[in-house]
């Protein structure tokens, strides 16, 4: 926001106060002004002169030879390369050894051949904006005319005498939350605060008058609180005052008549946004404020014509649109020259429906700005009386025909909060009484009232909506005392214990991405009725007070669900073979407690190798899953007691269906996921499911499993050899290799190499090929050793087990 200091000096006094001063107060107390321009005044050695002839330059078609006359009889010849110069105008002149704004020091030069005694200006050469639609030199006659100069004396003098004296615009950066310094008078009273001076209001004239009731309705109570209007009959649109003109083009805003800039000045001067109508032709002299239609269009004062949709609220008459509720009026009750009698609105529209507006239309205006920030409802009367006053003080021949219609469809509360002295220490580190606290307050201009021995009950103004609790106000404590002299101090920060499964944890995840495995990050939260489906029983569930989306309203009780969400994500964009695992939290509630555990998940969908010219293709199966635990157990963590527990669960297919046990205590489940369970997520085909505590798991192992220690590899041969046993489809073939291991201290090792089930197996039999490793450190082992062992093994497999030796 561009605000002029002539402009806020009417409203605070900043004497002994240089500008840079002030820029520098205000930003350190919070509002930044990013820059200072400079206007007006006299810049030395440019002065006012008159073209008294004009040719063109003989060698360049675009360059003229001009005569100047500068005063006192002097004339000189100046060659000038700007489109609009002709005989007979007045136009800035800078002078030999003249230094422009942008740094230009003006020397006598010769162009083409001419000799060029000074500089024709424009207006961005001497540090002022263009002009819309005006190019090329500052052309002076109507700047003269305004200020009703002598042009015949005016010759020679400096550019002051028609630009006024130096004045200088602060650019203040608004952040979203402040809506209450989108005006002068509102960052009148930021200075005011920062500087210790007092802010003065003007008084303003009202006007009453008989009569004349404006019918107004509010259709849409929750996007329009409030809406004052008031009738002016017999007005005469013309240009507004000069000064005025130059505010609002100091301000960035262009002037169109007096009546249209009655109003933004207003509301530069306010905040409060302002909108004149054409009052004949309002269709029954109605005004309705509703949503609009949806295919209802409306041409803009910029000249779009746009459709509308039912978000957008709109100021109707009984007929159709006239504009765009707190963003920009229609084309066809704008201000023209014959425009004879005007309703003025001052509303106080919803931020919100303000914003979508913006959005919908693509139409963003200074009065949706300053909407969008949420203004102080309370002045809309206000800022109706001061442009009633202004409109009857530039043309006091109007009749104001109707007195103010405000219509209130909404009470608004006082904005109370009850602040504890004691957090000013706390937050601050600052040993302030509630004396200090209260006056730092009434500063502000918050009514403090004390409450029991250390609290005050304060009152916050409209204006400032952006405070609501007690924080908000220990940093405007902050903002007065100077937050540069708050001292600094280190902080002691009482750290938790740093978690010690880190490092095991991060060796787990980088093992299964080794298996060929692809990690996933889940989002902790879930939704509640896809649990619910899955069979985990609502007691369980634990609420998020404040969910994302309906989707994620409670703490995820297991991992399942969101692997299968990346399953089906995978499955719908062609990736139809995949293997994900993650390593997260899970949260579930048992007997009124809160429980959190760690847990490895993993899913395996669709093919573990694709058809090749010399491979078949083959799917997941349940031995690839199991394979990618016991590898991870046993050869990594180094687990020594595991078993594969056969085990029936909810989500699986009962046969394929187990609990992972280590140590006699169960840490997880596996199995292939029963076909009605993936129909919750749309999925289809076999998938295979992994989970585990691995916190749990990690510290059993720790526990359990004693340390390496370093041994003489041996100076005997170790023997393998390889059996296939024939035994049932139902058992549990980890209490056989546990026995095989337990048979005899020469059997080093027992591994699976191999299971087929077929033709040459009878049906409910399966051949399952081991590799057994036999080792004696304390001699060569003979063949008949051997052999004498594993007839024996057999025997005790075949009594134990019904296992045989497939033939």
């Amino acid at each position: 926001m561009r605000v002029p200091l002539s402009w806020l000096k009417e409203f605070v006094n900043l004497d002994g106060f240089s500008v840079e001063e002030i820029a520098e107060k205000i930003t350190l107390a919070g509002s930044e002004i990013s820059s200072i321009e400079t206007t007006g005044g006299d810049i030395p050695g440019v002065i006012i002169g008159k073209i008294t002839s004009v040719h063109k330059h003989p060698d360049a078609d675009k360059l003229s030879v001009c005569k100047v006359d500068v005063g006192d009889g002097d004339t000189l010849s100046i060659v000038c390369g700007a489109p609009n110069v002709k005989e007979g105008i007045y136009v800035p002149v800078a002078m030999i050894g003249a230094k422009l704004p942008n740094g230009l020091t003006i020397k006598k030069a010769s162009i083409r051949g001419f000799e060029s005694n000074g500089m024709l200006c424009s207006r961005t050469e001497l540090g002022y904006e263009e002009l819309e639609g005006v190019y090329g030199i500052w052309i002076l006659d109507e700047d003269i005319e305004k200020v009703n100069a002598d042009k015949d004396s005016i010759l020679g003098n400096s550019l002051s005498t028609i630009v006024g004296s130096t004045d200088h615009i602060f650019n203040v950066e608004i952040t979203a939350n402040r809506g209450d310094l989108v005006s002068i008078i509102g960052f009148a009273r930021e200075c005011s605060l920062v500087l210790e001076r007092r802010v003065s209001i003007p008084s303003v004239n009202t006007y009453d008058a008989a009569g004349g009731n404006i019918d107004i309705t509010i259709e849409n109570t929750d996007s329009c609180y409030k809406y004052v209007g008031r009738l002016i009959k017999d007005i005469t649109v013309g240009p507004s005052p000069d000064w005025m003109q130059k505010r609002l083009i100091m301000c960035g805003i262009n002037p169109v008549n007096n009546i249209v800039d009655v109003t933004n000045y207003v509301m530069l001067e306010y905040g409060q946004p302002l909108h004149a109508y054409d009052f004949d032709k309002i269709k029954d002299g109605k005004i309705i404020v509703r949503n609009a239609r949806n295919g209802e269009k409306i041409t803009l004062l910029d000249g779009r014509e746009i459709e509308l949709t039912d978000e957008v609220l709109v100021v109707a008459d009984s007929e159709k649109p006239m504009g765009l509720a707190g963003v920009m009026g229609g084309d066809f009750t704008k201000i023209e020259n014959d425009t004879k009698n005007i309703l003025i609105e001052s509303a106080y529209f919803d931020h919100i429906a303000v914003k979508k507006s913006t959005i919908a239309t693509k139409t963003k205006t200074d009065a949706s700005y300053r909407f969008e920030r949420d203004i102080d409802h309370t002045l809309t009367l206000a800022a109706l009386n001061r442009v009633v006053d202004l409109i009857v003080t530039l043309d006091n021949s109007c009749k104001i025909a109707s007195r103010s219609k405000e219509v209130n469809v909404k009470q608004f509360d006082a904005n109370i909060i009850v602040f504890d002295c004691g957090l000013v220490k706390r937050y601050l580190g600052l040993n302030m009484s509630k004396m200090e606290i209260s006056s730092i307050f009434k500063r502000y201009g918050f009514k403090a009232v004390a409450l029991g021995e250390n609290n005050l009950k304060v009152e916050i103004p409209y204006y400032r909506h952006d405070l609501s609790i007690a924080e908000d106000l220990i940093e405007e404590i902050a903002r007065v005392y100077g937050y540069n002299n708050i001292s600094t101090n280190v902080p002691h920060i009482k750290c938790n214990p740093i978690n010690t499964d880190y490092a095991e944890v991060s060796f787990v995840k980088h093992r299964m991405a080794s298996y060929g495995l692809y990690e996933t990050k889940q989002y902790s939260m879930g939704d509640s009725n896809v649990f619910k489906a899955m069979g985990i029983e609502e007691e369980k569930l634990i609420k998020v007070v404040n969910p994302l989306t309906n989707e994620m309203d409670v703490l995820r009780p297991t991992t399942l669900a969101s692997l299968l969400n990346s399953a089906a994500y995978n499955h719908n964009h062609r990736h139809k073979n995949g293997a994900l695992f993650e390593v997260g939290n899970i949260f579930y509630k048992e007997n009124e407690n809160f429980i959190e555990e760690k847990h490895l998940s993993a899913v395996m969908f669709g093919l573990y190798q694709e058809k090749l010219w010399n491979k078949e293709a083959r799917a997941y199966d349940f031995f690839d899953m199991s394979g990618v635990i016991e590898e991870l157990l046993i050869r990594d963590l180094k687990c020594t007691d595991y078993n594969l527990v056969p085990k029936e669960h909810k989500w699986f297919i009962p046969t394929m269906s187990g609990e992972i046990v280590i140590f006699g205590e169960k840490i997880g489940i596996i199995g292939r996921l029963h076909p009605k369970l993936l129909k919750l997520f749309d999925i289809s085909g076999e998938v295979y499911f992994l989970d585990i505590d691995i916190r749990k798991t990690l510290k059993l192992v720790k526990e359990r499993v004693k340390k390496q220690k370093l041994k003489d590899i041996g100076k005997y041969p170790a023997v393998f050899r390889d059996l296939a046993l024939v035994c049932s489809n139902d058992i549990e073939f980890s209490k056989v290799i546990k026995s095989i291991t337990k048979f005899n201290n020469i059997i080093q090792n027992v591994s699976v190499v191999d299971r087929y089930v077929g033709e040459q197996v009878e049906e409910g039999k399966q051949s399952i090929a081991i590799s057994i490793t036999y080792y004696d450190p304390n001699k060569t082992l003979r063949e008949e050793d051997i052999n004498s062992v594993e007839k024996s093994l057999l025997e005790m497999l075949k009594t134990r087990f019904d296992i045989n030796l497939r033939s």
